[in-house]
Order: C-alpha cells, then structure tokens, then sequence
C-alpha cells in the first residue's frame, strides 16, 4: 500500500454543491453538499473530453486523498456536474477519476472548468 498524500501538500478547502438547474421560468439554487478540507488544487490546462463526449478546457484538478482529507458529511461521492466552490471561485466538475495503489483506492483527481459552472 503506498502512502497517502501528505497533510503538508493538501492545503485547501473548499465546498461542493449539486449544480442547481435553469428553467424558463425559475431558477434554482445550488444545494449544498459538503465541506472539503485538507485537498489541493493545482492549475491545470488541458482539453478532455466529457461523459457526454464534448471538448472541454479544464482549469483546475482537486486532488482529494482517502486517508488525510476530510469530506463533512463522510460518504459524499464526486459526480461530474457537481460545483466546487474555492477561493470564491465557482467550478464545475468535468471528470472524476478514482485512482488505485496496489489494492485500494488512493485518492480521486477531479478536473474542473470555469467556463461552464
């Protein structure tokens, strides 16, 4: 098992929220979903595609660790289409990648747009 991201590197926090939706007539509001503490984020500039198979230019990737981040509630699970909120910045989750050691999952690499969110 290989170790986990140290503490010292995951220096962010951030909140996730469901992405809330636009109607014709109304609006609604993002909901949140949990508090993301002890994550890093680092700028990233790279054009991947989507799960409904269009180009997008990611601006960031949110490395979230298994052992050393902290997600309040636990058990939240990362979806494309979700909204990271960091810096007073609105991103929107493009991919989410669970990355695996030799027999557990590590940590997850989520790439995010600012164009879209």
């Amino acid at each position: 098992m290989k170790q986990a991201i140290p503490k010292k590197l995951l220096i962010h926090s951030a909140t996730l929220h469901n992405a809330g939706t636009q109607g014709i007539w109304t609006d609604t509001t993002e909901t949140w979903l949990a508090s993301l503490n002890r994550v890093r984020f680092e700028p990233y500039n790279r054009v991947v595609k989507t799960v409904d198979n269009t180009d997008v230019q990611l601006a960031a990737l949110m490395f979230v660790d298994t052992r050393n981040s902290e997600i309040v509630p636990e058990g939240v699970a990362f979806a494309a289409g979700q909204v990271v909120v960091w810096n007073g910045i609105k991103y929107l989750v493009e991919t989410v990648e669970p990355l695996y050691d030799d027999s557990a999952l590590h940590h997850y690499e989520i790439g995010l747009s600012r164009g879209r969110a």
